[in-house]
């Protein structure tokens, strides 16, 4: 990606946000083509979900509240988006870091109208087994969210 494509994307202030707090809010940093390449590739893990996939939810209960990890593994929409899309050269501006390295992805998918706890914030930190401050962790939505 072009430097100044990536500065749109990720502007020094958001790169001070993230050093000072470890945490910054980058609004419209996947394109559609990308979210529409994920969306396919959430599909086929729902029908083939990998070996610590996990439902939350009951038969019975509204919504869906499903997890699921390493899909870069598998589906190769993930694995695309794993090596060619923006996340990881975002990670690297934020973090100042000449490359980055993935340690896994984790997908949650949890439908509108489900009852199932909410997820809260969290730091993810401490569920890696990584260590220090060049650590990234990612959430980006693919249908749009209400405050509630």
């Amino acid at each position: 990606m072009p430097e100044s494509a990536m500065a749109e994307m990720v502007s020094t202030a958001d790169i001070e946000t993230y050093q000072q707090n470890g945490v910054v809010v980058l609004r419209n940093c996947i394109n559609s083509n990308w979210i529409s390449r994920l969306r396919v590739a959430v599909e086929k893990d729902l029908v083939f979900s990998g070996p610590r996939a996990e439902i939350y939810t009951k038969p019975e209960d509204p919504g869906l509240f499903f997890n699921d990890f390493y899909m870069y593994q598998r589906i190769p929409e993930f694995c695309d988006y794993a090596l060619h899309g923006p996340g990881g050269e975002i990670a690297a501006h934020l973090m100042g870091a000449s490359r980055v390295n993935l340690f896994n992805d984790h997908l949650f998918v949890k439908e509108p109208g489900t009852l199932e706890s909410l997820v809260r914030w969290h730091q993810d930190q401490p569920h890696c087994a990584v260590d220090g401050r060049q650590f990234c962790s990612m959430w980006a939505p693919l249908d749009p969210i209400s405050a509630e």
